[in-house]
């Protein structure tokens, strides 16, 4: 029932540094804060063709609290006739901005909608440099199950080169999602903001929604806890874009 464009993940303990730069901390100065996001609308024009299409263009940018944007974008979202809702964006990063956690649509539907089967690689969670125990293929599992139990609530639960998800309830109710273009996907009971402000797992209470997070791309998990920062080959830093993907109510 909400789409929201975001740029944040819960840190995991490999981005215990990074998320410094990311994300606003108590009293640090010299962060992006991504994690505080505002988003800025420069127009907004829709149309109506004589078939029935409905088109949206939307001129906007992202910046966290207090800052500057650090991207800008252009997104055209097209309903046709058929029921899909075709979206396609292109985006421009600011050139000095930190290398992002990640880019992409999180989607807030009703906590009924557990079921999940997709096309991309699984069954485990996987990330671009942590995806060498997976395979890609069609895979049914549940939300709940996707959920990772690490000690300290973080990201997880992430599959990269998906082509199509559905997420569904009993009653088969589904929303479904597709690209011709690889992207990953990240389905859950908790928000991002539950799992980087919860110390525990065991305090974590799942909340009345499923989230379903549809994104271009994810910087990788590497090692930093222990080793050293995320190789660049790895990272997020893309400057220019584009992306593009459909998602359509049905009945199973």
């Amino acid at each position: 029932d909400v789409a929201d464009i975001s740029t944040w993940r819960a840190p995991t303990d490999n981005d215990r540094k990074i998320k410094h730069t990311w994300g606003l901390y108590e009293d640090n100065q010299m962060a992006w804060n991504m994690n505080r996001l505002f988003h800025k609308c420069y127009s907004f024009e829709w149309n109506k063709s004589e078939s029935g299409e409905i088109t949206v263009a939307v001129n906007g940018s992202l910046a966290g609290v207090a800052r500057v944007p650090f991207a800008k974008y252009h997104a055209t979202y097209r309903m046709d006739t058929d029921g899909y809702l075709n979206v396609d964006m292109d985006v421009e990063v600011r050139e000095d901005c930190i290398w992002l956690p990640r880019f992409g649509f999180e989607f807030k539907l009703p906590v009924s909608m557990e079921q999940m089967a997709y096309y991309g690689k699984g069954p485990h969670e996987n990330y671009v440099d942590l995806c060498h125990h997976v395979t890609t293929g069609y895979y049914q599992t549940t939300v709940t199950d996707q959920y990772v139990p690490y000690i300290k609530p973080q990201e997880h639960g992430n599959h990269t080169n998906v082509k199509y998800l559905s997420v569904s309830d009993d009653q088969g109710n589904a929303l479904e999602f597709g690209s011709n273009k690889a992207f990953e996907c990240n389905v859950s009971h908790y928000t991002s903001e539950q799992l980087t402000n919860t110390s525990h797992s065991f305090d974590l209470e799942p909340g009345n929604h499923t989230i379903v997070r549809i994104d271009y791309k994810l910087s990788g998990i590497g090692s930093a806890s222990c080793g050293t920062e995320l190789l660049e080959k790895y990272r997020f830093t893309d400057k220019k874009f584009n992306f593009s993907f459909y998602l359509r109510p049905h009945k199973n």
